[in-house]
């Protein structure tokens, strides 16, 4: 605790002394603050990395259905492939846009 009564998390590191036939207690104390918010600062943004591996492994999954749609489409001529193909291509326009607007907010919040 401070003269004007704050209080902060410190480290206390005691050792018994023995000096000139006399024991003395040597007590230290260290303000650990800057630690304590450091350690809360990495854990968020393991956090952080953590939640965007999960999405990004969503992602990936959904682009991959409409690519194996294409893929079928163009492997057995529909009449209507190119409908179906733009249909696809749209969803996969859609999904990047989503990657780019998660990419734009991760940089504005400054956890890239």
């Amino acid at each position: 605790m401070t003269k004007d009564g704050s209080v902060f998390p410190v480290y206390v590191k005691t050792r018994l002394l023995k000096f000139e036939g006399k024991e003395y207690i040597l007590q230290l104390a260290r303000d650990i603050t800057k630690e304590r918010e450091s350690h809360r600062v990495e854990t968020d943004a393991l956090k952080k990395i953590e939640e965007n591996l999960s999405q990004l492994a969503i992602l990936n999954d959904e682009i991959r259905n409409p690519l194996m749609v294409i893929s079928g489409v163009t492997d057995m001529d529909f009449d209507n492939s190119n409908e179906i193909i733009f249909e696809q291509v749209t969803i996969i326009d859609g999904l990047i846009n989503k990657l780019d607007q998660g990419w734009s907010n991760l940089q504005k919040s400054g956890n890239f």
